[in-house]
C-alpha cells in the first residue's frame, strides 16, 4: 500500500566513494557522507550524492530491512545551450574562455554552478548556472551596452549609486567599474559635506570620470572657526580678562 509506506521512515547509514560527498534524498540536501541519515522514507526514493564534478545516483526501494547504502561517485558533466541574437562575443565559463557565440553549444562542462560570463564589443551579460549530469541547459541571454565609470572622491565622502529601477550600491573612495547604459544618480554626502544628488549618463563604450567636490557644511565651517577663536581668548585672558569674557560671550 503506497500511501501507507509514504508515512514510514528508517535511519539509513549512507556512505559514498568517494567521502565527504553532498547527500539529497528525493531532492533534499540531507547532508554530507558518511552519516546517519534519518527519517529516510520508506519506499521508492532517489538518492543523489554530489562532490564538486563528481556525481552518482541511486535509484532504490527502502524496506524495514535497509540500512546502509553505498554510492559511488563519478566524474560527470552536462551541456549547456546559450540562445541569443548577439553574434561573435567571447565566453567565459569561470573565467576561461571557451570561444566566441556562434551556435551556442558548448558541452562536456562539469556538474555544479557555474558563472557565465558574455561580453565584448561594449556588451555584457552574466549569470550563474547550475549544469545538471548528462542534460543540456538551456538559457537566453541578451548582452546589454556598457560603459565604464571612473569615479574619486574627497576624503569622509560616501556615495551610492542608483538606477532607474531604484537598485543601489555604496560606491567606494575611487575605483573603475561597468555600467550598462543609462542614467543614473549618484548620491554625495558626509558628516562635514553639503549632501548633492549628482545624475549622470553612461553610454555605450564611454570612459565617464566623475571627480565631485564637495563643499564643506556651514556647521562645519563655524566649528572650524569657533576653534580658531578659543586660542585667542585664551591669550587675550592673561592681558586683559574683561576682553575675554566679551569675546567669549560674541562667540557663544
Amino acid at each position: 500500500d503506497d500511501t501507507r509506506i509514504a508515512n514510514e521512515f528508517r535511519d539509513v547509514f549512507i556512505e559514498t566513494s568517494p567521502p565527504h560527498a553532498d547527500v539529497y534524498i528525493n531532492g533534499v540536501n540531507r547532508g554530507v557522507s558518511p552519516g546517519l541519515f534519518e527519517r529516510v522514507p520508506v519506499g521508492n526514493i532517489l538518492i543523489e550524492a554530489k562532490k564538486g564534478s563528481l556525481y552518482g545516483v541511486l535509484n532504490t526501494r527502502i524496506t524495514d530491512k535497509t540500512n546502509s547504502l553505498e554510492i559511488r561517485l563519478e566524474e560527470t558533466y552536462g551541456n549547456l545551450l546559450i540562445k541569443s541574437s548577439v553574434k561573435g562575443l567571447d565566453v567565459f565559463i569561470d573565467g576561461e574562455f571557451v570561444g566566441k557565440i556562434s551556435s551556442g553549444f558548448y558541452e562536456n562542462i562539469s556538474v555544479g554552478k557555474h558563472n557565465i560570463v558574455i561580453e565584448g564589443n561594449n556588451q555584457h551579460w552574466q549569470e550563474e548556472l547550475s549544469i545538471i549530469a548528462n542534460k543540456t541547459i538551456t538559457v537566453e541571454a541578451d548582452p546589454k551596452p556598457y560603459g565604464i565609470l571612473q569615479y574619486l572622491f574627497q576624503k569622509g565622502v560616501t556615495a551610492e549609486l542608483v538606477d532607474s529601477s531604484n537598485n543601489s550600491f555604496t560606491l567606494e573612495n575611487k575605483g573603475d567599474i561597468p555600467l550598462f547604459e543609462g542614467e543614473y544618480i549618484i548620491k554625495l554626502s558626509g558628516d562635514n559635506f553639503e549632501s548633492e544628488d549628482v545624475p549622470i549618463t553612461i553610454n555605450r563604450g564611454d570612459k565617464y570620470s566623475f571627480t565631485p567636490v564637495l563643499e564643506h557644511s556651514k556647521e562645519y565651517i563655524l566649528s572650524g572657526f569657533s576653534s580658531e577663536l578659543k586660542p585667542l581668548s585664551e591669550l587675550l585672558a592673561v592681558c586683559r580678562p574683561d576682553v575675554s569674557h566679551n569675546l567669549n560671550n560674541n562667540v557663544a
